[in-house]
């Protein structure tokens, strides 16, 4: 029985021995999950701390990007508000511009229509004023007046329908008498016709030019020629001016002129006739004084402003009053000269045309025979200054094909064509529309009082259309003449553009007639010039 309880005991603590070791295997094994667990807790911490450093990082750089954005976006709100701003500059920029360009074209609006004279002056036109324009270019130093049977001076005009004499009232008879005369033709210049002009517009404004006076103070004559001052002094300005205009009033004409209608008409065959009657008028008050004159047409210049008699009013171009009668005297008398016989020319359909011979006579000047070359280049200089202030529209080449001996007389009796500025020739003006030609159904053609003025046909105009730059430098050497088609389209002077090729205005001449072969070199700069004008370029 004891062996059964020590059986039975043995059994209890081997069974619980068994148990224990149990046991201690499954606390092995639970500290060996929990250990690994740990582990695994472990790794997994330091799997979320790396996610979290890498969060952070990503973070960091999500904002960075998203503080970049910003800026990004605020630097591109601040171009769009600079551009708006910009945008709205030019805008106004460009309002600004249109606002002084219509203010501009305002002011002339306005100039043109308050003071017509800035630009031009009306013109009568008739074989008095001619002659009397003629006389004042033939006095000076060089004077062409010539002695009558007193030795008193005289000028005479000869045309094709009358002659008219011109010389000054006689002073008292005394030893004197005939060198105070020729004195007083020495004293004779480009401004004593350009007074005349100035006087004569007065006579075209008046309703009745045969009856009315027309009235002028010194102050305006300066206006008309653009001069305030002389030798510093208006005084002595106005003093020459003075001087210039009795002159005038001394001046006295006898006439003999066939009309249109086949009579012979004579104005102071027994008693000489004025030009211009002229009273002067001087007032004075509180130390000053000013001076005006009254005028008025002599019988000779009203007959050629009546209905009845074939008369011509065109405009003369202020600019020409405003050129200087020292330096550019010449261009002065040729734009004179260009104007007369253009009016006439113009209103009878034609273009002017005259010999250098012509010209050259009524500007009273003598061909420089020994040296004509100076002659040459005078005259081309001389239009291309009237071509430049408008005063003609088409000019042809003055320069000879050669200036080989021998040339000079057949260049001087060349006809010559020239376009005048229509402005100069037309009247708009309703005032003048019935003082342009007499109203008679038998109206002759337009005369002509100069006996070598040739009227030819009239030349075929050219091309309004831009001109097409060549395509390349052979183009301009085969055809040489477009370089003169180039110089008219973009208003260049053959001067101008030979300065700019680094040659003479003669060496271009040769070549755009194609007297001398076109080098590739001057081609090329041709052409580069040509392309630079026709995109828009300016120098």
């Amino acid at each position: 029985m004891s062996r059964n309880r020590n059986s039975r005991g043995m059994l209890a603590r081997a069974g619980e021995t068994q148990d224990e070791l149990n046991g201690s295997e499954n606390f092995d094994m639970t500290l060996a999950q929990v250990e690994e667990e740990l582990r695994t807790l472990h790794l997994s911490t330091a799997r979320i701390t790396r996610s979290l450093e890498e969060l952070r990082k990503l973070s960091e750089q999500d904002k960075q990007r998203v503080d970049t954005q910003e800026l990004n976006l605020t630097l591109a709100q601040l171009k769009q508000s600079l551009g708006e701003s910009g945008e709205r500059r030019s805008n106004v920029d460009r309002d600004l511009e249109k606002m002084e360009e219509e203010l501009e074209s305002l002011k002339s609006k306005v100039l043109n229509l308050s003071l017509t004279r800035e630009r031009h002056i009306p013109l009568p036109i008739s074989p008095p004023i001619r002659a009397a324009l003629q006389a004042f270019y033939a006095g000076g130093n060089k004077s062409q007046w010539t002695p009558d049977a007193y030795g008193r001076p005289q000028y005479s005009y000869q045309a094709r329908d009358g002659h008219i004499t011109l010389f000054f009232e006689h002073p008292p008879d005394t030893v004197e008498t005939v060198g105070v005369l020729w004195k007083v033709v020495k004293d004779l210049s480009v401004e004593t016709a350009d007074i005349f002009l100035i006087l004569m517009s007065q006579i075209a404004k008046l309703p009745n030019p045969q009856l009315n006076i027309a009235r002028m103070s010194l102050e305006e004559i300066a206006e008309y020629r653009s001069v305030k001052l002389r030798h510093g002094s208006s005084y002595l300005l106005y003093e020459d001016f003075k001087q210039e205009v009795m002159r005038l009033a001394d001046l006295r004409l006898t006439m003999g002129w066939q009309d249109y209608k086949g009579g012979t008409l004579f104005f102071g065959k027994e008693r000489p006739d004025r030009l211009l009657d002229i009273v002067d008028v001087e007032y004075k008050r509180d130390g000053k004084s000013w001076t005006a004159f009254g005028f008025r047409c002599g019988q000779a210049l009203a007959h050629f402003l009546d209905p009845d008699g074939l008369r011509w009013i065109g405009n003369y171009a202020s600019l020409l009053l405003s050129l200087s009668p020292y330096h550019e005297a010449l261009a002065k008398k040729i734009g004179t000269y260009w104007t007369l016989v253009g009016t006439i020319a113009g209103k009878g359909g034609m273009q002017p045309h005259a010999t250098i011979r012509s010209i050259l006579e009524f500007c009273g000047e003598e061909p420089n025979m020994e040296k004509p070359g100076r002659t040459v280049e005078a005259i081309i200089e001389a239009h291309e200054r009237l071509r430049e202030v408008g005063v003609l529209e088409e000019i042809p080449d003055f320069e000879p094909p050669s200036r080989q001996r021998g040339f000079f007389q057949e260049w001087l009796d060349e006809p010559r064509t020239v376009k005048l500025a229509e402005s100069l020739w037309k009247l708009n003006q309703p005032s003048d529309r019935n003082r342009t030609l007499p109203a008679s159904s038998n109206q002759p053609p337009a005369r002509r009082n100069e006996p070598n003025l040739r009227v030819l046909p009239a030349p075929s105009s050219r091309l309004s259309a831009a001109l097409e730059v060549p395509a390349n430098h052979n183009d301009l050497c085969e055809t040489p003449a477009r370089i003169q088609q180039f110089r008219t389209e973009f208003h260049l002077h053959q001067a101008e553009l030979a300065q700019a090729l680094g040659i003479s205005r003669e060496t271009l001449s040769r070549y755009e007639r194609g007297v001398r072969k076109l080098p590739e070199e001057i081609a090329r700069k041709v052409l580069e010039l040509w392309q630079n004008k026709a995109s828009g370029w300016q120098d």
